[in-house]
């Protein structure tokens, strides 16, 4: 099949006449009506309805004149692509980038790029709102994950994925993620993409995909925020290797959850259509493609190997003897630094000085469950046939995870020991613990004043599902 066949074809269907198309492309009548006979011929089927007075399309030749356009349109862009690139590149170009990858990625590579093509001149727009190319006058964005607009010409920069990470001060403080249903305790830090909470969490394991719907204390539209809580130890992020690999390779997070493979974040370098391919872009890409592959690979694969070592161990287990006065020393530091709001100091000096707490805790020994991160013991919490008696956790490790971890550890063997519903006690001024445990699903059953104490007394109760 020649070039020139089908350059005519597409002649004569605009034309609408032979004769015309031949006078436009210099060509003889007689050459012009051998090559279209040529065509037909290799493609079996004729194109044109031929009458004295002009020529129509057949339904075949409507059909090929769509697919004959394309392939012209792209041999005339790459012809003119070798052309320009044998050309100095220069001009502008205007480029989007998410926020994240933008000013702590790809940065220091546009200078090097622009270092090494000095007449070009580049607009940068950094953030996570999707860019209207047309309107903000965009020509080519980086983005995370296909584009699902089929106009769009996407070039796959790298493949990569979502990793759970946490800075080393939270994970002492709070304690390392080591399952998906506890992922639900943590504080998840949010960032909007294209203004829409990134607040489900997606994981996959053996061919099995799980959807984790997390809560957070706050939101940012800007997920270089994100990061930059996470590192400074404010919960947990969720975000793509490719931003989070220079803190983790530094130390300052910790991937955890590794045993599940990340949500996809795939980047890619996106044009509003084919005709906003230039040498430019096409070198663009190729320097992307180069650096991120060299990017990724300096830390994905170690740090999977040395995850296992950096991660804090939690362990839930029964109390034994020898643990008696380490958990009676946790029960007073906490009382004394956490009950004093609604106790007062006389009640403080009672439970400490009076023996109140020690004696409670000797009492209930048997039904004791400690949690240990570590190999040390920063919680406790007892419980017998579907009453929680106390749960107190370190005020050095105070934060709602931790307390929640140990409560839904608890409320789980109580289940399992045949208990539907489970009920406990606390006093009205504790508003700490009553906001705790309404967090965690308990509802107030009744109030009563209680006479030795001179507190209201609350009673609450939770119906295991």
């Amino acid at each position: 099949m020649q070039l020139n066949d089908l350059t005519l074809f597409v002649r004569v269907a605009d034309c609408g006449s032979l004769t015309a198309a031949a006078v436009e492309l210099d060509i003889s009548t007689a050459v012009a009506s051998a090559g279209l006979k040529r065509l037909e011929k290799e493609l079996g089927t004729s194109l044109f309805i031929r009458s004295t007075r002009s020529l129509r399309l057949t339904d075949a030749g409507e059909r090929y004149l769509i697919h004959c356009r394309s392939a012209l349109a792209d041999l005339d862009m790459g012809q003119r692509a070798i052309t320009s690139s044998l050309a100095e590149i220069s001009g502008s170009i205007s480029l989007a980038v998410p926020s994240d990858v933008g000013r702590n990625v790809v940065l220091s590579w546009l200078d090097d790029f622009l270092s090494e093509y000095p007449e070009l001149n580049l607009r940068l727009h950094i953030g996570d709102n999707l860019s209207d190319f047309y309107r903000d006058k965009i020509d080519v964005a980086l983005r995370s994950g296909k584009p699902k607009d089929s106009s769009l010409v996407a070039f796959k920069i790298c493949n990569s994925s979502r990793v759970l990470c946490a800075s080393p001060e939270y994970i002492e403080r709070v304690g390392a993620v080591t399952s998906l249903e506890q992922l639900q305790q943590h504080n998840c830090l949010f960032f909007m993409l294209d203004e829409r909470t990134h607040d489900q969490w997606f994981f996959s394991r053996d061919g099995q995909k799980h959807k984790v719907r997390v809560t957070s204390n706050r939101t940012c539209n800007d997920a270089d925020v994100a990061r930059r809580w996470a590192v400074a130890g404010q919960g947990v992020v969720y975000k793509s290797w490719l931003d989070l690999t220079d803190d983790i390779d530094a130390g300052r997070l910790v991937p955890m959850l590794t045993e599940f493979a990340g949500e996809e974040a795939d980047l890619y370098l996106v044009c509003p259509g084919r005709e906003h391919v230039t040498p430019v872009v096409l070198l663009l890409r190729d320097m992307l493609r180069d650096h991120c592959k060299a990017w990724l690979a300096r830390t994905k694969d170690r740090c999977l190997k040395d995850t296992s070592a950096k991660l804090p161990v939690k362990v839930i287990r029964p109390a034994e003897q020898a643990d008696l006065t380490t958990v009676q020393a946790l029960a007073r530091e906490t009382i004394d630094k956490c009950y004093r709001s609604f106790l007062g100091d006389e009640g403080v000096d009672w439970f400490i000085n009076g023996g109140g707490s020690d004696k409670e805790i000797v009492e209930h020994l048997a039904n004791i469950i400690v949690l240990e991160v570590d190999s040390v013991i920063v919680g406790y919490c007892a419980a017998e046939e579907g009453f929680i008696h106390i749960l107190m956790i370190s005020p050095q490790w105070q934060g709602a995870s931790l307390g929640a971890y140990l409560l839904a550890q608890v409320e789980k063997m109580q289940q399992a020991a045949g208990y539907e519903h489970l009920r406990l006690e606390t006093f009205k001024g504790n508003q700490q613990a009553l906001s705790f445990y309404h967090k965690q699903g308990w509802s107030i059953s009744r109030e009563e004043q209680d006479e030795s104490f001179g507190f209201v007394r609350v009673s609450m109760r939770k119906i295991l599902e």
